[in-house]
Order: C-alpha cells, then sequence, then structure tokens
C-alpha cells in the first residue's frame, strides 16, 4: 500500500493534464450510455428467475393468462343509459384492437347463461343495446343480480362499470404495459368527454410508479446538488472551491450509473436510492482532502508541490480505510435473495470505489493543473475568519467540552437509550404496500381507493390448485372442498370479491332449473357436472380450469394492500 501510495501520486501530482484528459474522456463515454438506463417498475425485478416459485408462476400465467392488468372504471348516477353502454361497447373495442391486449371484458361484451324449460344458453349479455328505459331497466335487474358480474364488471348500485384490460404475457412486462397504457389514456381522453373515469390495475400501477420516479429522479437530483453546492459555499467561502468537490461528486455518480447500465440492471424503487447514496459518499472525501489542505495552510515550510504531496499521502490510507469499510458493508447486500437488494450492494460498493479513486486523481489533478489550492490561500489570509467555519468550530469545542465533563451520564443514558431502541426493533413490521408509494392527491391513488370501494378492488391474490388426476374438479366432492376453501376466504375482511370455476357451474345448474335460485349450488352428480361443462362451450372458463379439469385456481380480489 505504502509503496503503491509513493508512486501512485506523485504520478497524478506530475501529470495532472493526462489525468484529467482520461477522466473526462471516460464521462465522455459513460454520458452516452447513460440514456439507455431503464426504468422498473414491475414486482418480476424481485424475484430471483430460477426459483421454484418464480418458475410454477409463469407455468400458472401460461395456463391462466396474464397478471398484468389495466382497469378502466366509468361512473355515472346510472350506467345504464343508452349513451353509457355505446360509450363502453366502444371503448372495449378500441382497447381490444391495442398492441399487446390479450383480452378486454365488459358489460357489453361479457357471456351470460339464460334458462328456459330445463336447458341453458351461452350468449353475449348483451347482443345489442336498447334505447328503451324498460329494457335498459331489464338489462340492470339482470346485471346487478348475477354474482359473476357484480363487483367484477359492474357495482352493486349501477353507477360503476368495470373495463377489464388483460395483457399478453410477455417477457420484460414493464416496457410493452407502459405502450398499453399510454393507448388506453389516449383512448380515454378521445372519447370520454364528460364523464368521470378512473384508471387502476396493476400495469397501471406500475407504470404511474415508473413514472413518479422519473419525475422524482429529474427534480430531486438537481435540488441534492443544489443543496450541497450551498452547503459547500458556507463552509469552504469561496466559489474556485465549491466547484471542486462539486465536479468531484458529479463524475462519481456519472461513472456509478455507467457501471449499473453494464451490469444491465434497471433502475427500480430500491436501486433508485443510489444517486443520493454516491452523492453523500462522494462529498466526503473530497471535503475531507481540501479541508485538510485548508488547515495546514499556515505550515508551508517546503516547495508548494512537495506540501501538496504530503497532503494527499496522509489522507490516503484514512480515506481509503473508510471508503473500504463503507463498500464491505454494501457488497455484504450481495447475499441478499431479492434481485434489486442485491444490485444496489454491487452498485452502491463500487460507486463508493469510483468516489475514492476520482477524489485522490481527478480532484488532486484539478487542483494542481489550476493551481486553484495556491489561489485560494491568498484569498483565505486575507479574510480573518469565515463566520460559518468559526460557529461550527465553536459548537464542536463545547460540544467536547460537554462529553467531557458529563461522561458518566452520557454513558448510563446511551445504554438506556440502546436498551429502549433494542426493545423497539421488536415491533418493527416487515411490510410492502404498494399503495402508500404515491400521495392520496395522485390521480392513481384516487382511482384504486375509487375502484377498491366500488368495485372488487385492483389487485388479486390467485390460489392455484393442482391435483394428480384428470377430472378431478368435475367431482361434486371436489367441489365441496373448493366452496369450504371460498368460504373461508370470504370470512377474510380483506378480501373483497371471489371467483373460480365454480361460481360458473353454479350459475349454470340455476340457469338449467329456470332460473330458479335455489338451484344456485353444486349440482349433484360428476355426470351432470360433465353434460353442464359440454353444453357450455363458452371459453370463460379457461381463466380459471384448464381443459383436463385437473388444474384450477381461485381469484380473490384484494381490498388492502399492505403484506
Amino acid at each position: 500500500m505504502e509503496k503503491g501510495r509513493n508512486i501512485f501520486i506523485p504520478f497524478i501530482v506530475k501529470y495532472p493534464s493526462l489525468v484529467i484528459a482520461s477522466t473526462l474522456f471516460l464521462v465522455v463515454i459513460s454520458l452516452f450510455f447513460l440514456p439507455h438506463i431503464k426504468l422498473a417498475s414491475s414486482v418480476d425485478v424481485f424475484f430471483d428467475r430460477e426459483s421454484p416459485s418464480y418458475v410454477k408462476f409463469q407455468e400458472w400465467k401460461r395456463q391462466f393468462g396474464s397478471d398484468e392488468i389495466v382497469i378502466v372504471a366509468l361512473y355515472d348516477n346510472d350506467i345504464f343509459t343508452e349513451e353509457n353502454l355505446r360509450l363502453i361497447d366502444n371503448l372495449t373495442s378500441r382497447f381490444l384492437s391495442l398492441p399487446y391486449v390479450d383480452k378486454v371484458t365488459s358489460i357489453t361484451n361479457v357471456n351470460d347463461i339464460n334458462g328456459y324449460n330445463d336447458i341453458f344458453v351461452v350468449k353475449k349479455f348483451m347482443e345489442e343495446i336498447p334505447s328503451q328505459r324498460e329494457k335498459l331497466e331489464k338489462l340492470k335487474r339482470r346485471a346487478i343480480s348475477n354474482p359473476l358480474y357484480v363487483k367484477n364488471l359492474i357495482s352493486k348500485d349501477a353507477t360503476t362499470a368495470a373495463i377489464m384490460i388483460q395483457l399478453e404475457d410477455k417477457e420484460n412486462s414493464g416496457s410493452y404495459a407502459k405502450e398499453v397504457v399510454d393507448n388506453v389514456r389516449k383512448i380515454l381522453n378521445e372519447l370520454v368527454k364528460d364523464k368521470k373515469y378512473y384508471l387502476s390495475g396493476s400495469s397501471a400501477i406500475e407504470y404511474f410508479f415508473t413514472l413518479y420516479m422519473q419525475d422524482d429522479l429529474k427534480r430531486f437530483l438537481p435540488l441534492i446538488l443544489l443543496i450541497i453546492f450551498v452547503i459547500l459555499l458556507f463552509s469552504l467561502g469561496d466559489i474556485k472551491m465549491v466547484c471542486l468537490p462539486f465536479v468531484t461528486i458529479t463524475v462519481s455518480l456519472i461513472f456509478t450509473m455507467w457501471f449499473l447500465y453494464l451490469c444491465g440492471f434497471a433502475i427500480n424503487n430500491v436501486t433508485t436510492i443510489i444517486p443520493p447514496i454516491i452523492l453523500a459518499i462522494s462529498v466526503c472525501d473530497s471535503i475531507h482532502l481540501l479541508t485538510e489542505s485548508l488547515q495546514k495552510k499556515g505550515e508551508l515550510t517546503r516547495s508548494s508541490e512537495e506540501d501538496f504531496l504530503k497532503r494527499i499521502s496522509d489522507l490516503f490510507f484514512p480515506c481509503f480505510l473508510t471508503s473500504l469499510t463503507t463498500g464491505i458493508g454494501f457488497f455484504s447486500l450481495t447475499v441478499s435473495k431479492v434481485s434489486p437488494v442485491r444490485e444496489l450492494g454491487l452498485v452502491a460498493g463500487v460507486g463508493v470505489f469510483f468516489a475514492f479513486v476520482v477524489t485522490f486523481t481527478f480532484l488532486p489533478a484539478l487542483v494542481k493543473k489550476f493551481a486553484l489550492l495556491n489561489k485560494y490561500n491568498s484569498i483565505f489570509r486575507k479574510k480573518e475568519s469565515l463566520f460559518f467555519k468559526d460557529k461550527i468550530d465553536s459548537f464542536l469545542i463545547k460540544i467536547g467540552r460537554f462529553n467531557e465533563n458529563f461522561s458518566i451520564p452520557i454513558l448510563i443514558f446511551t445504554i438506556i437509550l440502546v436498551s429502549l431502541s433494542l426493545w423497539g426493533v421488536r415491533k418493527i413490521k416487515v411490510e410492502t404496500n404498494i399503495l402508500e408509494f404515491f400521495a392520496k392527491s395522485t390521480p392513481i391513488y384516487k382511482a384504486t381507493t375509487f375502484i377498491d370501494k366500488k368495485l372488487g378492488g385492483v389487485y388479486s391474490l390467485n390460489i392455484s390448485l393442482k391435483a394428480d388426476k384428470e377430472d378431478y374438479f368435475k367431482d361434486p366432492v371436489s367441489l365441496k372442498r373448493l366452496e369450504r376453501l371460498q368460504e373461508f376466504l370470504s370470512s377474510i375482511p380483506e378480501v373483497n370479491k371471489i371467483t373460480s370455476v365454480l361460481d360458473y357451474i353454479k350459475e349454470i345448474n340455476k340457469s338449467f332449473h329456470n332460473e330458479d335460485e335455489k338451484f344456485y349450488k353444486i349440482p349433484s352428480s360428476r355426470k351432470l357436472i360433465a353434460q353442464y361443462i359440454l353444453l357450455y362451450g363458452a371459453d370463460d372458463m379457461d381463466d380459471f380450469i384448464d381443459s383436463k379439469w385437473q388444474w384450477t385456481t381461485i381469484r380473490a380480489r384484494l381490498k388492502e394492500y399492505s403484506t
């Protein structure tokens, strides 16, 4: 270490132009790549793609469809007017034509089961949109009495209708989900002029999360830099000296984000904290070097170059140790099972190293090349003191005296505080409430809470049940077990709406018996269930059961987002 320092530091001081040119060359290359850094808001980034749970979830999506959903909710005093229904029908058709959209379901295109004379017919709930008030009222009564529609496609009071847009199951869902949501918003702005509408769903939430994350980076990074600039100006007292650490932290941040790009990582809701971390750490190294040099301004007994070399050499090893320990702390995160946390640990750890290297290469080269420290010292000596510096020094001296005079009480207080903290650590809850990422005034927050209140909720808990033999879920005994599970789920306060293949079977049985509510139940025999399935023919149940009737899923719509 000592030998390397004795070669490394003199080289920088001897060839500052080469160091500056090399650094700026790398900065230019880095800047070329930074605009290509991607933003990732999908929850998929939190999972190890090789883990059994993730692999099984991908299998589930291939069978039952993507869990990427966009929900458009329209609100009016009465949804069942000719104008509203035509608007919903038009929106449904337009949304279905969009790229990456797999399926669109609304009250105007959903299938319905009608029964009479011991038969049932499956057809569109709304084959045509009536204009007569009586027919519209009849449609309304049928819609709000159908368990498959209520809280899925229509609210209980018929004031809110949902259009469910299911996206295709593809890799990198965040990129095409953004395109879908953008197109949906354009269509809504074009067609919905005087109606209230709300846009939410898992894909929409991810879209707005990315949008707000971009806005935060654009807003807060310049703000952080401005705050650092002002503090440095008060601390160092001269604009020339402020520019030194300011340039250093900017270069360190650029190199760190370049490394993030080269690793193939994206900015997500964990790695988004990397820029402020690097800014804070790199400014510390720069300030250490500059303030140490300024404090020794009265000890210039040798040539300025020799003195400058000694200043850097004296600080090199202490700063190296602090950077090393800080970097190790971040690198320890790379053992996490959560991918974004691993990425944070790796990039932040390397960023600490970049901050150290830039501070002890680029910063000394700038000082030497432009003789900034000498110029500053001449300015500095003309002032008897800096107000800010004197106040800080005076405050720190008082703190030191206080610690010396009251060491025992401070020690006792610290022990008590640590004991209370250890007790409090046990009360910490680990949870994620994605809705709380947004301010309550944002459109996505308002839309999500509205849909929770009027419909079944935005997010779903999908329960996958796979039997070891075919036609298992055609057995009434198996369906009764499924029914008991649904009853248990219904007892959970956070569950707002449950849908499964069982609801279709019950609805078919009721329709077969002339819409008699007494027969909204599980049929008594396997043979009858098999006949119902054969006669039904529509593909609605494909979202809940596979073709072998061996694998089913229960969809529980949630009104709570806290884990």
